[in-house]
C-alpha cells in the first residue's frame, strides 16, 4: 500500500485528502508542509496549529488557505493582540482542556 494517494481508482480521479496538521511550524510539522506543498493536487490543508510561532503559521494560514488555525500558548495570543490584517480571516482562539471532574 502507498503512502501517498493514488490518483485515479478505477479510471475515475480521487479528490484530494483533506487534513490537519497539528504543530505545523515545529520541525516535524515543516517537513510535513513542505511534503504537502508538493503534492497540493492530492492533499487539501484545513486547519493548523502550532505552539508559539504566530507569524510562521499566519504565512502558512494564508499559502494553503486554511479554515482554521490555532496558537495554543495564550501569551503569545496577547503578544499580537492587533491581530491580523483586516483581509485576512487568521484570528486566535483560546485553548482550553476538558476537565470531566470540574
Amino acid at each position: 500500500m502507498s503512502a501517498v494517494p493514488l490518483r485515479k481508482l478505477n479510471g475515475k480521479p480521487i479528490p484530494p485528502r483533506v487534513v490537519s496538521v497539528l504543530g505545523a511550524t515545529g520541525s516535524i510539522g515543516d517537513s510535513t508542509m513542505d511534503l504537502l506543498r508538493r503534492a497540493r493536487d492530492r492533499y487539501r490543508v484545513e486547519a493548523i496549529t502550532a505552539n508559539s510561532n504566530v507569524a510562521a503559521l499566519a504565512k502558512l494560514a494564508r499559502e494553503f488557505e486554511v479554515r482554521f488555525a490555532a496558537v495554543a500558548d495564550v501569551a503569545y495570543q496577547q503578544g499580537h493582540a492587533a491581530g491580523p490584517a483586516p483581509n485576512d480571516s487568521i484570528g486566535f482562539v483560546q485553548s482550553q482542556m476538558y476537565d470531566p471532574h470540574y
